[in-house]
């Protein structure tokens, strides 16, 4: 390949997949985290550390409470070697137009998550109007840009259910957005991971995995779903993003460092890192 062709897939390859490996990291939500109290986040943040994981990801619930000590959240991260992947808002109730958090609070989260030094604001969502939603997206993508911090989209079980899914939809409709995808709503909606990964990887930045024993959740490498078909397709196409190990159980419990340290174990297995 000449040095221009080169150059030119480079410049046409999605950001986060340019000159990074594989990263490996751990979402909080594991944990029982007293929200107004930072010590607590801290303490889970010093446990994933010494699990082995290279980041976090956490809930904007955790961090709102401490927006004015956000200069020494960023250097206690630091100091513990920790990215802080991502700062994700995920509600109860969505804006019924859009289906993602009201506007407002995606501003204030973005300025925060950008403060604390995470690398991207996520969002969760529900199915909606499919152009209010769009526009929604792209807009959100463009005030991060404006705010230096990146946007990922998170989708659940619903985006990809039936025969015409949302989700492919909105990834063509909204390019230059990335996709969180979560391996384990994808699976549970009766969706191939292998087959998703393999049409949809150049949309696809991130990846949650978790792991299900028929209708429970339990530690990633301990259940049914056969993520090694899965992380062979990122492999086949050179994939290069981050792979978080997720643990969110239907009723409430937090397992903490009895999910997360088979988890991260079964990762390196995974992905040899």
């Amino acid at each position: 390949m000449h040095r221009r062709q080169a150059l030119a897939t480079l410049a046409a390859a999605p950001l986060w997949t340019q000159f990074r490996p594989v990263s490996i990291g751990c979402q909080t939500n594991a944990w029982k985290i007293e929200a107004a109290k930072l010590e607590s986040s801290i303490a889970v943040w010093r446990t994933i550390r010494d699990l082995g994981y290279q980041g976090i990801e956490t809930s904007f619930r955790n961090l709102e409470p401490h927006a004015a000590q956000a200069p020494a959240i960023r250097a206690e991260l630091k100091s513990l070697g920790l990215t802080l992947f991502g700062v994700h808002i995920w509600l109860e109730k969505y804006d019924a137009s859009t289906g993602l958090a009201p506007a407002p609070l995606i501003a204030k989260t973005a300025k925060l998550a950008a403060a604390v030094g995470a690398e991207r604001l996520i969002l969760s969502g529900v199915p909606a109007n499919f152009a209010a939603q769009s526009k929604a997206l792209l807009e959100t993508a463009q005030l991060c840009r404006d705010g230096k911090i990146g946007l990922a989209y998170h989708n659940h079980g619903p985006e990809w259910m039936g025969s015409e899914p949302e989700l492919p939809r909105l990834m063509r409709a909204t390019k230059g957005v990335e996709y969180l995808l979560d391996a384990g709503h994808a699976y549970r909606a009766g969706r191939d991971l292998a087959q998703l990964v393999a049409e949809h990887h150049r949309a696809i930045g991130s990846v949650h995995l978790r792991d299900f024993r028929g209708e429970q959740q339990v530690p990633l490498g301990q259940g049914q779903v056969n993520y090694a078909a899965m992380v062979r397709a990122f492999k086949n196409v050179r994939w290069r993003g981050w792979a978080l190990a997720e643990e969110e159980r239907a009723d409430g419990t937090k397992p903490g460092e009895s999910a997360a340290r088979p988890a991260r174990q079964h990762l390196r297995k995974l992905f040899g890192v």
